[in-house]
């Protein structure tokens, strides 16, 4: 297979899920396993497993980030005055600054600019 065919292939298997997105916002889903702070058992609609998913993604960068800071400042202590091992701590640990920096900027840009790009709420089809 040509590689613009596979690229091809892609493109139209994203956009068949798009064109299902509002039909599946409208239907509402039964849970199976219930996702925390989701209503247990009951209808759940698409903007429920979209602020399920951010929250979770917001919380799960976060406490990676510090884990990495963590663990950059572990290497630290352990480089015992190794040049490159203690630069590559520092380098472990910047890093993981700049992460944390950027979720939380984006989402004080995105509440700045407008409060209700960090609400979601249930897609409306008239």
């Amino acid at each position: 297979m040509k590689r613009n065919t596979k690229i091809n292939s892609i493109i139209w298997f994203f956009a068949a899920g798009l064109l299902a997105l509002p039909a599946l916002a409208l239907a509402g889903w039964k849970l199976e396993v219930p996702i925390p702070n989701l209503k247990a058992g009951g209808e759940v609609t698409l903007n429920d497993y979209v602020t399920a998913i951010y929250n979770f993604s917001a919380a799960a960068v976060g406490i990676i980030g510090v884990l990495m800071f963590l663990v950059g400042g572990f290497q630290y202590m352990i480089s015992a005055g190794n040049r490159g091992m203690s630069g590559e701590a520092r380098k472990t640990m910047v890093n993981a600054i700049i992460g944390i920096v950027l979720v939380l900027a984006a989402f004080l840009i995105l509440r700045t600019i407008n409060q209700e790009l960090v609400n979601f709420k249930a897609l409306e089809f008239k």
